[in-house]
């Protein structure tokens, strides 16, 4: 919680960096919050479509979910 309570500072100082909000979504997703390690990668993803590891994460996460036709799409 500590090292996603630093994140969160990161991005709040430079919310458009893309490797704060991909290291958040890794975070969310080690930590079993998988719905919002879905959302920040889709945030990310619609800012940069081709980041590959926003890709991995997002179907990682959607794998936790259930959601596993869509995670294989990713």
């Amino acid at each position: 919680d500590e090292a996603l309570a630093l994140l969160h500072a990161a991005q709040r100082l430079d919310p458009l960096s893309p490797a704060t909000r991909l290291q958040q979504a890794y975070g969310l997703y080690w930590t079993d919050r998988y719905a919002e390690a879905r959302e920040t990668c889709v945030a990310l993803l619609a800012a940069d479509p081709g980041n590959a590891f926003a890709r991995q994460v997002l179907g990682l996460a959607l794998a936790a979910l259930g959601e596993h036709a869509a995670a294989v799409e990713e």
